[in-house]
């Protein structure tokens, strides 16, 4: 019986070690500016709140995630900046306040 739970926690762990990590992904760090910061998509995205894709930015430029900003774009540089980006991506704001603010399409989901 022992030797059988080993054999599952060695299993389990060369399954982690050989799952795709995307080179560097590990050393990026999500914004710090607050929020409920998590990394999500195989730590590729930072979300704040939850893991809505209107929520998120791309931590490593992973293609599958190629609607989202960069975490390094202005809209995840401060909490001002993500309340505007966020806002007008769930329609809670439009126009002129939405000029220049990358739109997600409402019909895409990863």
């Amino acid at each position: 019986m022992r030797f059988s739970g080993l054999a599952l926690a060695l299993a389990a762990a060369g399954l982690s070690a050989a799952s795709p990590t995307p080179q560097g992904a590990s050393q990026l760090e999500c914004p710090k500016w607050g929020g409920d910061i998590g990394r999500f998509y195989d730590g590729n995205a930072c979300c704040v709140y939850d893991f809505n894709i209107r929520h998120c930015c791309n931590l490593s430029g992973d293609k599958r995630l190629n609607q989202v900003p960069s975490c390094s774009s202005e809209w995840f540089s401060s909490r001002d900046k993500f309340s505007t980006y966020r806002n007008c991506n769930l329609g809670r704001e439009s126009g002129a306040a939405c000029a220049g603010v990358p739109k997600i399409d409402q019909k895409w989901n990863l």
